[in-house]
């Protein structure tokens, strides 16, 4: 079986369109994040996905979510105001962000060898 890329498929199957929709205005949004996100953080969070008008960040751990979850009203701000130059926005609905919503996603060990 020959694999595609993702990339060539997302383009080519009308089916998929919506999928590739989300994914590229996450990926508009992580650009934007990491123009926002002081640097400390920045390595050790990412935007995952839109819940609606939410952005849903991951945190590697519970000290970075705190961080971001104090610094969440900047954020917003910054996502939603990102100027010219800083992966401007590029469609209406990229403005509805109303809130963040942080996760801690723990990177689980290599299990052990035996």
């Amino acid at each position: 079986m020959a694999t595609e890329p993702l990339a060539r498929l997302l383009r080519q199957n009308p089916e998929l369109a919506p999928l590739r929709e989300r994914m590229q205005r996450v990926g508009r949004l992580q650009g934007r994040f990491r123009s926002v996100v002081p640097v400390e953080l920045a390595s050790s969070s990412r935007v995952c996905a839109v819940d609606g008008t939410t952005v849903v960040v991951r945190a590697d751990n519970a000290p970075v979510a705190a961080a971001l979850k104090a610094l969440a009203p900047r954020l917003l701000a910054g996502l939603n105001t990102a100027g010219p130059g800083k992966n401007s926005l590029k469609n209406k609905r990229d403005q509805e962000l109303t809130a963040l919503r942080v996760e801690v996603q723990v990177e689980a060990p290599p299990p052990s060898r035996r």
